[in-house]
């Protein structure tokens, strides 16, 4: 089912990006944060889910979905964790 995909597929990316996207996005090796950074990308599931859903609905296939929400949910990683997550960090 493409929620189980969809739900492993954000943790692996939890896992791999907290530092990765710490250090080389926002030029942050801050581990406290990791409670934050999961939150966003627990909403950024949630809204990615919703949105398969959606378009779904509207007859897209899962995979065409998947592709054309791809860049919406990297904007919305970013600007949440830019607001909430590296607050006092410069993205570069």
């Amino acid at each position: 089912h493409y929620a189980a995909a969809l739900l492993l597929a954000t943790v692996a990316g939890v896992l791999f990006n907290f530092n990765t996207i710490g250090a080389l996005v926002f030029y942050s090796r801050d581990n406290r944060r990791i409670v934050r950074f999961v939150a966003v990308y627990a909403i950024v599931y949630v809204v990615n889910l919703l949105g398969l859903q959606f378009l779904s609905w509207l007859g897209i296939d899962n995979y065409y979905g998947a592709a054309l929400l791809m860049l919406p949910m990297a904007l919305l990683a970013f600007a949440l964790n830019k607001r909430y997550v590296f607050t006092d960090a410069q993205a570069h």
